[in-house]
């Protein structure tokens, strides 16, 4: 849709938690729970996992 590549639109959506993750550690007027914590980290891991695939299975296809 946005004529990109898949590592250029995991990147996005990566920074969108990473800028969340910066907020909540520097926002000292609020206390986040857990569950919000949580599923701002392992969001942001599993696109790093994705993208770390994506990556590889790029280099894969080229020729040596």
């Amino acid at each position: 849709m946005q004529h990109t590549t898949p590592e250029r639109a995991l990147a996005g959506m990566l920074a969108k938690h990473i800028v969340s993750l910066y907020d909540m550690c520097f926002d000292n007027s609020a206390d986040y729970g857990m569950s919000t914590w949580d599923e701002k980290i392992t969001d942001s891991l599993n696109y790093l996992f994705l993208l770390k695939a994506i990556v590889k299975e790029g280099h894969s296809n080229q020729p040596d």
